[in-house]
């Protein structure tokens, strides 16, 4: 994937002819009852943001945005500002008037739908404003990508649009610059499964089941499932990510420990040699001790050598679930 960065632009130009788009409501969809690009990352559980789950109680009414108002004013700036990084990307690429322009362009077909910030030459653009470049801007080398949630985003725009590129146009404004980043049309594959996914969701809206939609994959902020004990929200938010972080740093933190601890008790046994017990300094308590125990116990793999049918008689089938993690299994009795 090429990105480019762009460090210098102009507002000249492009102000009036991308500044005077206006909106047309009579396209706005029951999304109720329809897929969108805003959807399509939820639905496969890259959106940090938002899981299927909420989405799911979106679209039947049943939850709304628990943003605070400064996010929603927030939000409304960075809407207003896609004209300012537009027509600084736009000028800077040098695009001419003449050239093949849309703006906030959208298509449906059947139940799904998009809306593309920008097309310009056949090339999809999608505009974000951040305040600077966080976490899923990395991959694992520490390079800049797209995240997750936006190329699923633009894969469905290029899906449906039938187009086989996409551009994602990002105002960095700690840095006060511009970065583009080049995606191309996905392998079908995952057009595949992001329709299958989609139906998925759609078919779980449509009999109210949000069972069908338990995510297999751990959410990073929080799943969202039905609160019984407080229906007014009619949500709890469990941080699943978080207790499992959690977990994983406990159980190697519990392992150490144990290594520690048995160091600890193979110290004590070579200074108690054959002692049974030992005592503190006042003689009042023990500390340790370390006695033989004999126990009998049942020889099972004699029993079954010797005597397989009695073995076979007596035996009992008992069922538990196994819980692992990093490769270490903690049992839930």
């Amino acid at each position: 994937m090429n990105n480019k960065h762009i460090n210098k632009y102009r507002l000249a130009g492009f102000n009036a002819f991308v500044g005077q788009y206006s909106r047309d409501n009579e396209l706005k969809m029951d999304r109720s009852k329809t897929i969108g690009s805003s959807d399509i990352g939820s639905i496969m559980g890259v959106n940090p943001y938002c899981s299927a789950y909420r989405l799911f109680y979106e679209k039947l009414g049943l939850v709304t945005s628990d943003f605070t108002e400064k996010a929603k004013k927030k939000m409304a700036i960075g809407k207003m500002m896609e004209d300012f990084i537009l027509c600084a990307y736009l000028d800077t690429v040098e695009v001419a008037r003449s050239d093949d322009f849309k703006r906030d362009e959208r298509i449906t077909k059947g139940t799904f739908t998009a809306q593309a910030d920008a097309i310009i030459n056949g090339v999809i653009l999608e505009i974000k404003n951040i305040a600077n470049f966080y976490a899923p801007f990395y991959n694992e080398q520490g390079e800049l990508t797209i995240p997750a949630y936006y190329r699923y985003q633009m894969y469905w725009q290029m899906y449906l649009f039938e187009l086989k590129h996409a551009k994602l146009v990002v105002f960095n404004n700690k840095e006060q610059e511009i970065y583009t980043f080049d995606l191309d049309y996905p392998p079908q594959e995952a057009i595949d499964n992001m329709i299958k996914e989609a139906n998925h969701f759609l078919e779980a809206l449509r009999v109210q089941n949000v069972n069908m939609l338990r995510p297999e994959n751990v959410d990073d902020y929080a799943l969202i499932t039905p609160s019984e004990d407080n229906l007014a929200n009619r949500l709890s938010y469990v941080p699943v990510k978080q207790f499992y972080d959690d977990l994983a740093v406990l159980t190697v933190q519990i392992k150490e420990l144990e290594t520690k601890a048995d160091e600890c008790r193979k110290q004590l046994k070579l200074y108690m040699q054959d002692r049974p017990v030992l005592y503190d300094e006042t003689k009042e308590r023990p500390m340790v001790s370390w006695k033989a125990v004999t126990s009998n116990r049942l020889d099972t793999s004699r029993l079954k050598e010797e005597l397989p049918e009695v073995y076979n008689n007596f035996l009992k089938a008992t069922t538990t679930r196994v819980f692992k993690i990093y490769g270490q299994i903690l049992t839930d009795d």
